[in-house]
């Protein structure tokens, strides 16, 4: 992997550090702020079941969204959803916001890691996509241990829950800033190469794979011809336009 791939990985290494810091530091007092609001028991687990049930649906879904509206759009869509969820449960003071809170919140997890976890994999050669799962997935894990503990932490001086929510919303919202700041000069990549922005590459053909090499003058570098050419690979004949090879009957 190259300096530049690394500094993508760990830009949406951080983010999703950042993302999942802030969402799991609540995890320590959410029940019982929940509770407090005067919600029953009972509404407090249908609460904590709507993320889990959104997520089973929605990750078919926004994986192949993904594939057709681009990985980092729908990364930046994701952590824009999950930073307002620490608000709504700030503004909360009957079932109706926690509810909504915890559909958000569903719904920004699903869309962002689908996409994230291909673009990570996709930074890495294809026979390495077990080695940049496991890399990537430190960054939830240490935020899950992390978040809990200092959202316990800070009960301690804010017994009241609310401006606890607050600091987890800000913390979660530099997430789209490391985001942009590691990737935002960065094209896609797909198994290790760069997919878009290299019209040059996809008209590059090395000229010794033929034996006789029809094409117009124009600029050359050494092993490749760059112009519009047609090669003879015997009855095979490849022109970079349809970029596939036809037989000759």
């Amino acid at each position: 992997m190259d300096s530049n791939k690394r500094l993508v990985f760990l830009g949406i290494w951080g983010a999703t550090f950042a993302a999942m810091f802030g969402e799991t530091i609540p995890q320590s007092f959410q029940p019982l702020f929940i509770a407090g609001l005067g919600i029953s028991p009972a509404v407090v687990g249908l609460v904590y079941n709507i993320r889990n049930v959104e997520q089973t649906f929605l990750r078919l879904i926004t994986g192949s969204l993904s594939d057709v509206f681009g990985r980092k759009k729908l990364i930046y869509l994701g952590l824009g959803f999950l930073t307002l969820v620490p608000f709504f449960y700030y503004y909360s003071y009957d079932a109706w916001f926690p509810l909504i809170a915890m559909f958000i919140s569903g719904l920004g997890v699903s869309i962002f890691f689908p996409p994230s976890e291909a673009y990570a994999s996709s930074l890495f050669p294809a026979e390495k996509a077990g080695t940049a799962m496991g890399r990537y997935h430190t960054s939830w894990a240490t935020s899950s241990i992390i978040g809990p503990s200092v959202g316990g932490f800070l009960v301690l001086f804010f017994p009241d829950y609310r401006p606890i929510f607050l600091i987890a919303g800000f913390l979660t919202g530099t997430s789209l800033i490391i985001f942009w700041l590691f990737t935002h000069s960065d094209t896609e990549h797909s198994n290790g190469e760069d997919v878009e922005g290299d019209d040059e590459a996809t008209s590059r053909v090395p000229c010794n794979y033929a034996e006789d090499v029809i094409e117009p003058e124009g600029p050359r570098r050494a092993g490749c011809c760059l112009q519009p050419r047609i090669l003879s690979l015997g009855t095979y004949h490849i022109h970079p336009s349809l970029r596939f090879a036809t037989r000759l009957q």
